[in-house]
């Protein structure tokens, strides 16, 4: 069975987003000694990437606009800035047209799929893999969920 990474995960740190710049609002650090490896092909769908689900809301428990650019990025000891790990994707209307529970059903799962650059990311303990949107409003975390598709996630001894 495959790691639990969400909004409610204890490697989880949350953060708000910048409006108007691409920020982190989710970054993931394994425990120490471990090493997660993130897969681009998962048993659900057809198309490469893995299944992130999501309801992204502002403070007022608006959803996000459409055109919010989300990506995925990883970060290593020493380097200056992150590193896309993911293609972006800038629309996010699958997850403001579909609940959570739609998003996993088979018919949709597929359009929730991020498509990483590679067969799979690995983070390390000593690094950092973060969620980062660009929008023109602040993510309230308050009022949002996300969570990555367990079977797409590994975990073990590094």
């Amino acid at each position: 069975m495959g790691r639990n990474i969400n909004h409610n995960s204890d490697i989880v740190e949350l953060h708000e987003n910048t409006p108007g710049d691409l920020t982190p609002v989710m970054t993931i650090k394994p425990e120490e000694g471990t090493m997660i490896q993130i897969g681009n092909r998962v048993p659900q769908g057809d198309a490469p990437g893995l299944p992130i689900y999501a309801d992204l809301r502002d403070v007022d428990g608006d959803p996000l606009p459409v055109d919010t650019t989300f990506v995925l990025t990883a970060k290593q000891p020493g380097d200056p800035r992150r590193t896309p790990v993911s293609l972006a994707e800038d629309n996010i209307s699958t997850y403001l047209n579909k609940t959570i529970s739609e998003q996993q059903s088979t018919d949709h799962v597929d359009a929730t799929k991020i498509e990483l650059r590679g067969k799979a990311v690995n983070v390390r303990d000593v690094d950092e893999l973060a969620v980062e949107i660009e929008s023109s409003v602040a993510i309230d975390w308050s009022n949002s969920k996300l969570y990555f598709e367990r079977s797409g996630v590994r975990e073990r001894q590094r």
